[in-house]
């Protein structure tokens, strides 16, 4: 088997169907698609039965994504692993392009692309290019873009790893520690190429699912990589924060101004020079957001006594 496509799933019932079937819709000879089904209490389990001896399907009770997607590795055969999140899909050309590549540069940890990243509402969203492969010091100095689903590796390198990170019970930041050891085997490949797309959540929802998992990041990176990782931990409470920021913004416009206040204290404490942040304060302070802001605090007082 050349390329095993690694799928782990947990109450995925309205986006498994069109991962699945975009990795079965690949033009290329030598795949297998691997589905672990984490626990999902939904309909997950019934739509995986459906597809038969298209997949391999392993089901387990809910253990976290990171255990499901060893779980998946486990199960496969390919030498090359190709990851695929069950709210994402492959474009035509994924599993080709990334298995030529990693052909022709033997010695490479990785291949990544580009992708196509969509919000809830199914619009695009404007992001640029990755532009290069990061070297080593480039990825200890801030965070590195580089997406599961949009990523390739071989076999061989995710063993070396040890897999993904069981430490990691929560997703957030478990991949890029990945792509860090990773990065100790060789270098990477990029393909400046959109080869996938990917579903991305608001702001607030993405702050809250990763908080967790980049605690365990932190620590992992610093016992590591000590100070040569100050630049990657220092970004990494600042990409946090400024999902706090963007979510505190969204609730302000919808007038939840007891949201927005709680979202901008939980941005203040990954990055205390928020709290002088021109542009948050003067939208916060704004007559109508100000009249808002009083209320919601009377109202929280009042519920509290």
């Amino acid at each position: 088997m050349r390329i095993s496509v690694i799928i782990p799933v947990f109450n995925g019932e309205r986006t498994i169907r069109a991962a699945i079937d975009s990795a079965l819709a690949q033009e290329f000879e030598g795949s297998e698609v691997v589905v672990v089904n984490d626990g999902s209490t939904d309909s997950t389990q019934r739509i995986l039965e459906g597809y038969g001896d298209r997949i391999k399907l392993v089901t387990q009770a809910n253990r976290g994504v990171c255990v499901a997607r060893n779980v998946c590795v486990a199960a496969s055969s390919g030498k090359y692993l190709a990851f695929l999140d069950a709210d994402d899909e492959f474009l035509p050309g994924k599993l080709e392009r990334s298995y030529r590549a990693l052909e022709q540069n033997p010695g490479a940890a990785l291949v990544f692309s580009d992708l196509v990243t969509i919000d809830s509402r199914g619009d695009e969203i404007d992001i640029p290019p990755i532009g290069h492969a990061p070297t080593m010091e480039e990825m200890l100095s801030r965070g590195w873009p580089i997406l599961p689903t949009g990523a390739v590796m071989p076999r061989a390198v995710f063993d070396r790893c040890g897999g993904f990170c069981e430490d990691f019970e929560r997703p957030g930041g478990d991949d890029a520690y990945l792509w860090l050891l990773g990065r100790e085997q060789g270098e990477f490949i990029y393909i400046a190429e959109q080869l996938a797309l990917h579903r991305n959540a608001s702001a607030l929802v993405l702050a809250k699912k990763y908080q967790p998992g980049f605690r365990i990041f932190h620590r992992l990176v610093r016992a590591r990589y000590g100070s040569q990782a100050d630049g990657l931990i220092r970004d990494g409470r600042h990409f946090l924060s400024a999902l706090y920021i963007a979510g505190a913004m969204n609730l302000m416009d919808e007038g939840d101004m007891r949201g927005a206040l709680s979202a901008w204290m939980s941005a203040t404490r990954h990055r205390p020079a928020m709290l002088l942040d021109h542009s948050m304060l003067s939208r916060f302070f704004v007559a109508r957001n100000l009249r808002r802001l009083v209320k919601g605090i009377g109202i929280a007082v009042t519920r509290r006594a």
